[in-house]
């Protein structure tokens, strides 16, 4: 799924003329980080997603289908980000609960 979202991306930012120095700074990462993003080499959290969706000015939404006429609507790519992002907390939980187990909380 990265090097999809990745090729996305890079997708919309050509598409609206970017460079990827101005994109860096606007995310406050190095050119060769996004370049990693770009190329599918480094995993992508939700709010970095979020943050570069809002650079671009399109909605998360509209960042995950850019460019798939017909393949998935926005409601659709909503609906599994909002259950991507519940199963998300439910595993940073149990992660905390595992932690404060080991620490004998």
């Amino acid at each position: 799924m990265r090097n999809q979202t990745g090729k996305k991306i890079r997708q919309v930012r050509n598409d609206k003329g970017l460079s990827q120095l101005h994109i860096a700074k606007k995310l406050n990462i190095t050119v060769p980080a996004l370049s990693k993003i770009e190329l599918g080499q480094t995993d992508i959290n939700l709010s970095r997603l979020a943050q570069i969706a809002e650079v671009f000015g399109l909605s998360l939404a509209e960042l995950l289908t850019y460019g798939d006429h017909g393949n998935q609507t926005a409601p659709e790519a909503e609906s599994q980000l909002a259950e991507l992002d519940k199963q998300a907390g439910i595993l940073q939980k149990k992660v905390i609960d595992l932690y404060n187990q080991l620490r004998g909380k």
